[in-house]
């Protein structure tokens, strides 16, 4: 895969490398510009069926990877019990769900537990939070001024 770089210069990047985009513009302080998240497209799997058209957001700031209620139910996952987390400094408890994230152009995956969340119905533009679980396997490169988001898979651990 070859770009270019913000001084025209070819940037060739390796392969395994997934292009992704950013979201339209979310919400956040009023007083600010709208702000975008950097994301990929991502599929996933569980319960009774699948869903190959989904966005999933890179967010370095959560450990762990969180669905969005809705397609929890949708698609009828399997109750993966509770976690206890801290949130803003207040303890709640998380639903947890059980699943397959997919990677859409690539062969990796991410099976296990996910939180659920209600992420679409609080106004979001994603499906699912990509957490460090599933970002740690790759090498980020994101340019919210030329509107570029790579990720390069490393391998695993």
């Amino acid at each position: 895969m070859t770009d270019r770089d913000t001084n025209n210069n070819s940037v060739i990047w390796p392969a395994g490398t997934i292009s992704g985009f950013f979201t339209a513009s979310g919400h956040g302080n009023p007083d600010e510009k709208p702000f975008r998240h950097p994301a990929v497209k991502v599929s996933f799997h569980g319960g009774k069926g699948e869903d190959n058209n989904l966005v999933g957001m890179l967010d370095t700031g959560a450990d762990l990877c969180t669905i969005d209620q809705g397609l929890a139910d949708r698609l009828d996952l399997e109750d993966g019990g509770e976690m206890p987390v801290i949130l803003a400094g207040h303890k709640s408890v998380r639903i947890m769900k059980k699943g397959t994230i997919l990677l859409a152009g690539h062969e990796y995956t991410l099976s296990g537990k996910f939180s659920a969340a209600p992420l679409r119905e609080s106004g979001n533009q994603y499906d699912i939070l990509l957490g460090m679980d599933f970002l740690r396997h790759f090498s980020l490169y994101v340019n919210a001024k030329t509107d570029e988001v790579k990720i390069t898979f490393l391998g695993i651990d």
